[in-house]
């Protein structure tokens, strides 16, 4: 099912309570006819009941089989939401299309103290989710690649954070992240390419022990520097 497909069916069973459908993350460049594969949207509707969302298992149903279940929201938790969401609002604001209703994202106010409070719960987060499996599968290279791999996802999007609360750019991709966060001396540049290599299936590490504690060492760099900010 495309996009457009989809609007329709939401349009149908929500009526006039739909307000704005939009998709945000890395499908957001990708011309709207052929947005149907790996799509993020968020959905907001006047006044969202659970009535309405048994309406739409439906027609999102039929949109999972191939993209990740979208996020409904109401009006007032869209407005209501900022201080609990910053950094997927602040993503959202700088890196979103809208598809369908009115603009609803040009009007939210992230306050940069919420922003940084999650950049620091994000970042500690991250370090003690990765410590605890290091210590149960510290053996398991399988596994350690994996959480590699992913926490060296949750990282680019912590080091955007960081770059945005300097008032600096956030980079249009991981590489230009992990180049502006060196330079502040926030990681360790190039273990950062190392891993976005390795993230991309290009060069693995020639020991997944070795990159997993260099991680954590990275990680709690990560940590102290938001602490300070």
């Amino acid at each position: 099912m495309n996009v457009n497909k989809f609007i329709e069916e939401l349009k149908d069973v929500l009526k006039d309570k739909l307000e704005m459908v939009l998709v945000y993350g890395s499908k957001t460049g990708i011309p709207t006819y052929n947005l149907k594969e790996g799509a993020d949207l968020m959905i907001v509707v006047q006044d969202l009941s659970a009535e309405d969302l048994k309406n739409c298992v439906k027609p999102v149903y039929k949109w999972t089989r191939k993209n990740s279940v979208p996020v409904f929201m109401s009006v007032a938790e869209w407005f209501s939401s900022t201080d609990v969401y910053p950094m997927e609002y602040t993503d959202i604001k700088e890196n979103h299309h809208i598809l369908y209703g009115g603009d609803l994202v040009s009007s939210i106010e992230i306050k940069s103290g919420d922003l940084r409070l999650q950049c620091e719960r994000e970042a500690k987060n991250m370090l003690m989710r990765f410590r605890k499996e290091y210590l149960l599968n510290a053996r398991n290279k399988r596994v350690m690649a994996e959480l590699l791999i992913s926490s060296y996802k949750t990282a680019i999007v912590i080091l955007k954070t960081i770059l945005r609360l300097k008032n600096l750019p956030a980079g249009t991709n991981a590489g230009e992240t992990i180049c502006s966060a060196a330079k502040l001396g926030v990681i360790d540049g190039d273990f950062f390419k190392e891993l976005a290599l390795f993230k991309e299936n290009k060069k693995k590490p020639a020991d997944i022990g070795s990159a997993a504690r260099h991680f954590i060492d990275e990680a709690d760099k990560i940590l102290k520097y938001t602490d300070k900010m």
